[in-house]
């Protein structure tokens, strides 16, 4: 998350400097899922730590889930939304006049890359649902 703070701040610094309206979204965050088979991408050691150490196993996204694969995909969920609010408030205090962008983020989208309409039922617990920055910004240069 450091990275991309630094990555962020790096563009609106440049627009700040270029004296350009301010417009930043986060787009589209979500916990990626192996197109080939539907396993999601939460169970590397950071992500483990996040959700409590040894987060129950979702072989497929795709099916038919219990409640404790529902609600460990829930508690992914809130950790997206919580790094992308972190995201948006380093922008937020590099540029707190930033422009309001129209398009934000929702849980109706489509879900994960990869998954396709594979996961549709559950795209909402992967990330989107409540993952909207203050502002909805969009990074823009002209």
């Amino acid at each position: 998350m450091g990275y991309l703070q630094a990555v962020a701040g790096a563009f609106v610094s440049i627009g700040l400097d270029a004296e350009i309206p301010i417009l930043f979204q986060v787009g589209e965050p979500w916990w990626w899922v192996m197109p080939g088979d539907g396993r999601i991408c939460i169970y590397d050691d950071a992500a483990r730590l996040a959700l409590d150490g040894s987060p129950v196993s979702i072989a497929d996204v795709r099916g038919a889930l219990s409640a404790a694969q529902c609600d460990l995909l829930d508690a992914a969920g809130a950790v997206l939304a919580a790094s992308t609010a972190t995201l948006c408030a380093a922008v937020r205090a590099l540029a707190p006049d930033a422009g309001d962008a129209s398009s934000g983020l929702s849980a109706d989208r489509a879900g994960p890359a990869g998954a396709g309409s594979q996961a549709g039922e559950h795209a909402g617990r992967l990330g989107g649902a409540g993952v909207r920055c203050a502002a909805n910004w969009k990074i823009m240069t002209g």
